[in-house]
């Protein structure tokens, strides 16, 4: 059982490690917080998600026009 569970959490970790390297276009400091550009939306690639991490550690996600 703890032989699946480590199995299970190291597939997770890869998994999001691929988000990270797959998604993140972007990091900039803002005065808002930490923006991170998650690039566009598969279908509708005129639109992009962005998240900012804010001081207090919220996040917030947006959508804005791509450049």
């Amino acid at each position: 059982m703890a032989v699946a569970k480590e199995d299970e959490r190291r597939s997770q970790m890869k998994d999001f490690q691929r988000f990270i390297i797959d998604r993140v276009f972007e990091i900039e400091a803002t005065k808002e917080g930490t923006r991170i550009d998650l690039g566009p939306l598969a279908d509708d690639p005129k639109k992009s998600v962005e998240a900012i991490v804010k001081e207090d550690d919220h996040v917030e996600l947006r959508l804005f026009d791509t450049k």
